[in-house]
């Protein structure tokens, strides 16, 4: 921080596009290489409900999100994909598919439509 005269890091909402931000500020503070990224298995085995021999399903994971946002009026759906894209991957075909809805009520039904059955 002394060599590049800033009294702090304020890295806020790229936090939501990265969340290793704080380790990759970290690491080039050192002037050390970023350590490696963990697996989508892994980042979905950290995701778990209140029992913890219970995986959590990303799918449902998500369509909760969407509609705990809509029931306080959360129209946008960045958040939710923001969270989609870390949770299934920027490749995966159905955040190709959430790309193309207007709103978070139309991710919510998208989301509806996959969630497995209970």
């Amino acid at each position: 921080m002394h060599s590049i005269a800033v009294d702090g890091v304020a890295p806020a909402r790229g936090l939501m596009r990265n969340p290793w931000l704080l380790t990759d500020i970290e690491a080039a503070c050192k002037a050390q290489a970023a350590p490696r990224r963990p697996g989508l298995q892994t980042r979905l085995s950290r995701l778990r409900r209140a029992d913890p021999r219970q995986p959590c399903d990303p799918i449902a994971f998500l369509h909760e999100l969407a509609e705990c946002g809509l029931a306080c009026g959360v129209r946008k759906r960045g958040f939710v994909m923001e969270l989609a894209g870390w949770l299934l991957g920027e490749t995966n075909h159905l955040l190709a598919e959430f790309r193309q809805t207007a709103d978070l009520a139309d991710v919510a039904r998208l989301l509806s439509t996959r969630l497995a059955p209970t």
